[in-house]
Formats: C-alpha cells, sequence, structure tokens
C-alpha cells in the first residue's frame, strides 16, 4: 500500500542551486514521439522551445 512512498526508482539527490538558469517559453518534457510532435509544434509558435529528454535524440 505505501510502496509508492519507499520506492524512489528516479528521484535522485542533486543541488538545484548548481544547475545552470535556462529561460525559455514552452518547455516539454519527454523526447517520445508526442513530446517531439509537440516541440515542433510549438517551435512553430513560440520563439524559445526547450526539449528535455532522459536519452539522447
Amino acid at each position: 500500500m505505501f510502496e509508492s512512498l519507499t520506492h524512489r526508482r528516479y528521484l535522485l539527490p542533486f543541488r538545484a542551486g548548481k544547475l545552470p538558469q535556462q529561460f525559455t517559453d514552452v518547455l516539454v518534457i519527454g523526447g517520445g514521439v508526442a513530446g517531439l510532435r509537440a516541440a515542433i509544434a510549438a517551435a512553430e509558435h513560440a520563439t524559445q522551445v526547450l526539449l528535455l529528454t532522459k536519452d539522447t535524440i
């Protein structure tokens, strides 16, 4: 029942203060088919689109 509270498969400790800041108009999370299509569609209407993926494209 409480497995989701104790199981941290993808959560890793990190210091957000050490990450570079990136300002964008649209942020798309996920580089699958839907994410890529959303990023392309957003790029047609926004000046800055950032696509985050866990793998390289």
